[in-house]
């Protein structure tokens, strides 16, 4: 009733020592092996941008002429000529966006939405 000279109980408990010792070698394998591709990604990234980032020239911040602001002739005369008893025409959305456009129109998202 032996197997190889190992009773049945005994072969049963000696295969899944074997396949348990089988099973945490490869988790150890599969994590060890997890662990250090997450390093050598790190390290080929921070190797990447410094190269990239070491080469790239440090340029002076761009000068902008401070202009004078001024409000266009039309909006000028609808200012002048405006009661508050007159229905309102949304004239409030031109002079909000004539103030933001003349804020903003140096920055270089404006310029790039303009072109």
């Amino acid at each position: 009733d032996s197997l190889s000279g190992f009773p049945p109980a005994q072969y049963l408990l000696l295969l899944t020592r074997m396949c348990a010792d089988y099973l945490v070698d490869r988790m150890t394998l599969v994590i060890v092996s997890f662990l250090l591709g997450m390093l050598f990604l790190l390290a080929a990234e921070l190797f990447i941008f410094w190269r990239y980032f070491s080469k790239a020239a440090i340029l002076p911040p761009p000068k902008f002429e401070d202009t004078p602001t001024q409000l266009p002739e039309v909006l000028k005369s609808r200012l002048e000529h405006s009661s508050l008893k007159q229905k309102e025409d949304c004239i409030w959305l031109n002079f909000l966006l004539q103030f933001l456009f003349s804020e903003l129109r140096d920055s270089l998202q404006l310029r790039r939405f303009l072109t």
